[in-house]
């Protein structure tokens, strides 16, 4: 029961939590997610009470302005890392009726299966106006009984069989969809043509609160039989590393424009196959479909795949080709920069729109909202894609976009993954029997460690002369190695959340302009890129050879870095100076090329700074 303002009580149905979905008003693309807890179910109230004061207590704040509301959500700092612009006499009614997805939290033994399965009839009711009932009773699915999951379909033949329905009836809907895209033909093949089995993978997907959200199975070919290919001897496609990436989010910064991101939907099976390839399904799998005899003509007969399929050598290069084909085709119109393949750039009279790929991701911004949605229309229209709103992770990395339209990126969650003075060869392990007895000793793997570590190199830049240095000793680390890996991992999990690189979309409010003037470089201070170098001489007490680096700088955040050791053993600091500034200006010099390119001429004018 709860009190209301006349002083009566009214029942509460349930205590529970509350998703919202924020949709901007004037920007439809722009949305967030919340979720609200201890939320009260009364049937009694006519209408649905919004707190302002609880919201602004739970990391956000509201503005009411003359034309619109305000929509804030603040992080740690207070800092604000998503807005979301409504009507001001109609935000009551948008945030509380049309965008709530209402989600009971009964006691754990009787939560359900089904919730995220009602979440999405729920958007669709609401989204035609329709009363959205309370979540029904369904059958309990307890994750034990899935855990772990199999690892080949085999092991489904022999579970009990209210369990192997379960998994039965995943691999079917995998198996209905690729018939659905007609990805594979019944046909003869001839003599030569490769027959190569697949194989199914399972995996039990789970919610936050740890239930079964779904049961995933994926067909893909044997890959490891493939034998190699003579028309397709190169293997290999261009994929958008962090240096792209950075690139992309300053130049987005730049323009003060919003990122937005699509995710395409079984990429490889949207792709058009590479060379004559068969397959076929086992015959074996007539005993688990039983109930639908209509997929049983597809099994244990020679299929020819007339789609990309999981597993399949070439199928990244595949659908490259078929993505890059269609986007550079004349009724799409956009080019691909010769320097960096994973960046597309669309220029026409209105505007201008770019985009990066990184496999089945996709990120995009575009200066003029006609091109944006134009974009969309067309990418609907020849692909099955899913569209995320505005990004917020990418390459495992956060994306904030602020207010002002700057950018942060950071892997402060990437850093929760990973367990929580110089030194030479004298320091490492005799043999690997000592290396396993310290590894036991710290808890931890070494090589693992350090290979966590090396990806985070590109967010933490401070960490990257540290992190290269213990690399060196991969093979047979000593227990000063292990030490001093183990101090920088306690320094990671208490200084992730001050780690990351932010681009600014006015470089005189970043603190590299700030630096510049001071120090009486005003002039290359606005510079689109700026280049820092330094170098250390002989500082290996190995080898005697000089360690150096450089920063590359874009909107005031750093978008290459490195830090080695020289090919050779310079004989001065000078020469040690010489030869770290050389490998710094051939850096930048791509950073420089790619830049040029995204602006559309050959040449940039703009000088670097070092």
């Amino acid at each position: 029961m709860v009190e209301v303002a006349n002083g009566s009580l009214i029942e509460v149905r349930w205590r529970g939590t509350v998703k919202l979905l924020l949709i901007d008003k004037f920007d439809p693309d722009n949305r967030a997610t919340v979720y609200l807890k201890n939320v009260l179910d009364v049937p009694q109230l006519s209408r649905r009470l919004f707190s302002v004061s609880e919201w602004n207590q739970c990391g956000g704040q509201i503005t009411f302005m003359p034309d619109r509301c305000r929509i804030e959500i603040l992080d740690s700092n207070d800092i604000p890392i998503h807005t979301i612009d409504t009507d001001p006499i109609y935000a009551a009614e948008e945030i509380n009726q049309e965008r709530v997805l209402t989600v009971t939290q009964p006691e754990p033994a009787r939560r359900k299966h089904s919730v995220e399965q009602h979440f999405v009839e729920t958007v669709e009711r609401a989204y035609n106006n329709e009363v959205v009932q309370p979540i029904q009773e369904v059958t309990d699915m307890q994750p034990t009984m899935f855990l772990p999951a199999p690892d080949n379909w085999k092991q489904i033949l022999k579970l009990p069989p209210h369990v192997m329905s379960h998994w039965s009836a995943s691999l079917l809907k995998e198996l209905k969809e690729l018939i659905k895209k007609q990805t594979f033909v019944i046909d003869t093949p001839n003599s030569g043509d490769p027959i190569i089995p697949v194989t199914a993978k399972f995996r039990v997907k789970l919610t936050k609160d740890g239930m079964i959200e779904k049961l995933k199975s994926r067909i893909a070919l044997r890959g490891d039989l493939m034998r190699d290919n003579v028309e397709i001897p190169d293997t290999w496609c261009p994929i958008a590393g962090f240096r792209a990436f950075k690139m992309f989010l300053a130049m987005a910064a730049h323009y003060k424009k919003r990122i937005y991101q699509l995710d395409y939907v079984a990429a490889f099976l949207q792709a058009d196959v590479l060379g004559r390839k068969f397959t076929t399904l086992p015959i074996e799998w007539k005993e688990m479909f039983r109930s639908n005899p209509k997929v049983h003509q597809w099994l244990g007969k020679p299929l020819r795949l007339t789609k990309s399929l999981y597993g399949d050598r070439v199928a990244n290069l595949a659908w490259d080709e078929t993505q890059s084909k269609w986007l550079t085709s004349e009724e799409i119109g956009f080019e691909r920069l010769p320097s960096e393949r994973s960046i597309y750039i669309k220029r026409t009279k209105e505007g201008m729109m770019m985009v990066l790929n990184a496999v089945d991701d996709q990120l995009y911004f575009a200066t003029n909202i006609e091109l944006k949605d134009w974009f969309k229309r067309e990418t609907d229209r020849r692909f099955d894609v899913q569209k995320l709103g505005q990004a917020e992770w990418y390459l495992q990395s956060r994306i904030t976009q602020l207010a002002d339209y700057s950018i942060i990126l950071d892997q402060s969650r990437y850093t929760g993954k990973i367990p929580g003075s110089l030194f030479t060869k004298e320091d490492c392990s005799k043999t690997y029997v000592d290396v396993l007895k310290l590894q036991e000793e710290f808890g931890f793997e070494y090589a693992a460690a350090v290979g966590l570590l090396i990806y985070l190199m590109n967010t933490f830049i401070k960490l990257t002369f540290s992190i290269r240095k213990l690399a060196k000793f991969m093979q047979k680390p000593g227990r000063t190695h292990f030490a001093i890996l183990k101090h920088l991992l306690h320094h990671i999990q208490c200084h992730r959340c001050s780690a990351g690189i932010k681009f600014y979309s006015d470089i005189k409010l970043s603190p590299l302009y700030q630096m510049m003037v001071e120090t009486g470089n005003t002039e290359h201070a606005v510079a689109p890129i700026i280049l820092f170098i330094d170098s250390s001489f002989q500082d290996c007490p190995d080898t005697a050879k000089s360690t150096g680096g450089y920063l590359t700088f874009m909107k005031g955040g750093v978008v290459d870095n490195s830090s080695h050791v020289t090919g050779l053993v310079c004989h001065s600091s000078c020469e040690a100076e010489y030869c770290h500034a050389t490998s710094g200006l051939m850096g930048s010099a791509f950073v420089r090329k790619v830049y040029s390119e995204m602006l559309g001429h050959n040449s940039d004018n703009n000088p670097t700074w070092n």
